[in-house]
């Protein structure tokens, strides 16, 4: 078992008190040498009173970075100043599910170079708004641990992962990502591509941010311009399904007649995902005729009103 850690949280716009304080009880329990890392990047100025406080906390250290950075550059930042071995890396609105969190963490360490705990979704479906990212979240990313196993490089998500600060630190995040996504991604292939072992284990978060479904799809046009633009740098993106996909189609020069066709059902489609059932595989299709249409266009990348 290993017996200390940093905890990595950056903040932006939300309140981490019960997490913190959550993550303080199980590290005194387990009488390891720890520090938590809170980062606030850019947060509203009543966030940052909330957060404040917790600087009062031993072993805490809060700081508010001068301007946003992005979430790759802070994730590098709050590594390089880790002061332990291994790093705890969180997202702001998760919380752990487990009473026994950093515990199971700390046993499976020892026995991998990276360590993935999972992502959960409350049960009870949300109002409309929510509910695209609530469904997308429960179907596609609230994986158990034996079936993330079976594609261990596929599910990476470092919201809630254990890695090694050496190899975090041999492999940073793309800083040239600006937008939202795909920084998990590169990383994830990285470490494919190097053979460093990746352990899943069952011991996830509940992710409580849920946006409503007009940021999501915003967001989800950032991360098809960040995707583009890693396949513009040929990066090793072969099995990413939506890379996949797209160059199926690419080979049998069915791109302009996929984004035409596509075309016609954008409105359509935009308003079945806005809807109280929106169906993911009509999301899917929706991101591939994004991507098919950026890749096809100048270097340029222009963000999509939602």
């Amino acid at each position: 078992m290993v017996s200390e850690v940093s905890i990595l949280i950056p903040v932006f716009n939300q309140d981490v008190t019960a997490m913190v304080h959550t993550l303080i009880a199980q590290c005194k329990r387990l009488a390891v040498r720890y520090e938590i890392l809170l980062y606030d990047d850019g947060s509203d100025e009543d966030i940052k009173n909330l957060n404040r406080l917790l600087a009062k906390q031993k072993r805490v250290i809060y700081f508010e970075l001068p301007e946003n950075i992005g979430r790759a550059a802070i994730r590098n930042r709050l590594a390089q100043d880790a002061r332990y071995d291994y790093l705890l890396m969180l997202d702001n609105d998760c919380l752990p599910v487990s009473p026994n969190f950093l515990y199971n963490y700390l046993v499976a360490a020892p026995k991998s170079e990276v360590v993935i705990g999972g992502i959960a979704y409350v049960s009870k479906a949300p109002d409309r708004p929510y509910r695209l990212h609530w469904k997308y979240g429960k179907v596609r990313g609230s994986k158990n641990a034996r079936e993330r196993q079976k594609n261990p490089y596929g599910d990476i998500y470092l919201c809630n992962a254990l890695v090694r600060r050496d190899i975090f630190l041999h492999f940073p995040l793309r800083e040239k990502l600006k937008r939202y996504g795909h920084e998990d991604t590169v990383f994830a292939q990285e470490m494919r591509q190097n053979n460093i072992h990746i352990k899943h284990i069952q011991n996830p978060v509940i992710h409580l941010g849920l946006e409503q479904t007009p940021i999501m799809l915003a967001k989800t046009y950032q991360a098809v311009d960040n995707l583009v633009q890693l396949y513009h740098d040929g990066e090793e993106l072969e099995e990413i399904k939506l890379v996949k996909v797209f160059e199926k189609l690419n080979s049998l020069r069915l791109v302009n007649t996929y984004t035409l066709f596509f075309s016609g059902l954008e409105r359509a489609v935009r308003h079945n995902l806005k809807s109280s059932h929106p169906n993911l595989l009509l999301f899917d299709l929706y991101r591939l005729y994004l991507f098919g249409k950026k890749v096809q266009q100048a270097p340029e990348l222009t963000p999509v009103s939602a």
